[in-house]
């Protein structure tokens, strides 16, 4: 859901609840658990006239997995509903118009093209779970921080900070409770410092990951060797001819699983 097409905090907290799975049984006390409350307690803020407190709501956020500008407008609803004076509730409602506008300006852009900045790509390929992310969110069993976390093994903190970020540069988008990718691709210069970090990054993902292999299905392969130089390009070409048959098979899979292909043809 889109809580920017909501006035009031419960309604769109009672809409999260009822589009989920299983008509969202058990997360009402989930969701008390997670913020701290009693049950009977968080029953009475959404089907009654008690309210979240603000610390709550960061809580509630926390579990919706909302971004920055939606917890923004989120944390002003419930200022709204708790406010007691009329000059209060104007000026709040005056912010919580402002973060609507900021939002449509955010969603206009969704399926266009848009150029990360050199700053969002340095933070993009500062890490790999940037890209990792992205590619997880394609696959439709893997759209939620919950399922993130499991295959990538990451903290949380970590995730919801690199789903945020995707959302905010419009790489990915949100739809309902899950976090879908936005379908064009990211691209940097061959010769630059980023290209170098990208390499790095996923190597170094992989030598973790090395301890562990499944022999059936993934592949480690290092041979340091001599070649005669002129038979380099040789090997080059096949190699080139390799990652063209990957590509082509890629491109008609079905995605359920995150993988990498790592590929260093070098000489000293």
């Amino acid at each position: 859901m889109n809580v920017f097409k909501f006035i009031s905090y419960k309604e769109f907290i009672n809409c999260e609840i009822k589009n989920a799975s299983m008509k969202g049984r058990g997360i009402l006390k989930a969701l008390a658990k997670h913020a701290r409350v009693h049950s009977t307690y968080m029953s009475h803020i959404f089907h009654g006239d008690k309210n979240l407190s603000l610390e709550q709501a960061c809580l509630v956020c926390d579990y919706f997995n909302l971004n920055e500008l939606e917890t923004d407008y989120f944390l002003n609803l419930v200022q709204y509903e708790r406010a007691g004076s009329f000059t209060l509730k104007n000026k709040i409602k005056k912010r919580i118009d402002e973060l609507k506008q900021d939002s449509a300006k955010v969603e206009k852009h969704i399926g266009k093209h848009v150029e990360l900045t050199d700053k969002q790509k340095t933070k993009f390929y500062s890490h790999w779970g940037y890209s990792a992310i992205r590619l997880l969110c394609t696959i439709e069993n893997f759209q939620t921080i919950e399922k993130i976390i499991n295959v990538t093994k990451l903290e949380k903190s970590l995730v919801l900070k690199i789903t945020s970020f995707l959302l905010e540069v419009n790489l990915c988008q949100k739809k309902g409770n899950k976090i879908i990718t936005v379908p064009y691709r990211t691209h940097i210069k061959a010769g630059t410092d980023l290209v170098s970090l990208h390499h790095k990054n996923w190597r170094l993902k992989s030598i973790e990951h090395s301890d562990s292999l499944d022999d059936e299905n993934e592949l480690m392969f290092t041979a340091p060797l001599t070649i005669s130089k002129k038979d380099m390009p040789i090997i080059r070409e096949k190699i080139l001819k390799l990652i063209s048959e990957v590509s082509e098979v890629v491109e008609q899979t079905e995605p359920d699983q995150l993988a990498c292909m790592n590929i260093d043809w070098i000489y000293m």
